[in-house]
């Protein structure tokens, strides 16, 4: 999980820098830049080249990623995700929620507005959501396991 927290930071913090000159005309270039690289962080980890295209689900490369660009906008994602996994039980829905929270926070910041971190948003919700549809299904079927310590309403005997 480090790792891959670590590789979305590295995306969004650092590999921007390297061939960017600073936003000098205001235009959030660099902003887009980041968003970009991030973005290519999460589907690198989602679809590897070395893996057969078969990887991980990029949660925590998104939060990793959100870290690089603005690490106050976890602050959403996180209460998001701990709210929807204590209420629901389903760590997949936190997670598709958690994302969502991220695209909401983005567009109704007190600072106004980032259409950059709100882009992001938008399209990790998507690929988070396309990467869980597995976990949709179960969980629409009854199927899905719950995080049941973290559970506010399940049973504490047995279980995760």
């Amino acid at each position: 999980m480090v790792i891959d927290i670590g590789k979305g930071w590295v995306a969004t913090r650092w590999v921007p820098l390297l061939d960017v000159p600073g936003d000098t005309l205001g235009t959030g270039w660099h902003d887009w830049v980041a968003v970009g690289c991030g973005i290519a962080a999460v589907l690198g980890h989602i679809y590897p080249l070395w893996y057969g295209f078969r990887g991980g689900k990029g949660v925590a490369t998104v939060i990793g990623a959100v870290l690089g660009l603005d690490p106050w906008m976890l602050l959403p994602m996180l209460l998001t995700w701990l709210a929807a996994v204590i209420l629901s039980g389903y760590v997949g829905l936190a997670s598709m929620l958690g994302a969502l929270a991220l695209a909401v926070a983005a567009a109704v910041s007190p600072s106004g507005p980032r259409q950059s971190l709100f882009g992001f948003g938008v399209l990790t919700a998507v690929l988070i959501a396309f990467t869980h549809r597995s976990n949709i299904s179960r969980m629409l079927a009854g199927t899905e396991p719950r995080a049941r310590r973290l559970w506010l309403f399940g049973s504490r005997k047995g279980g995760a």
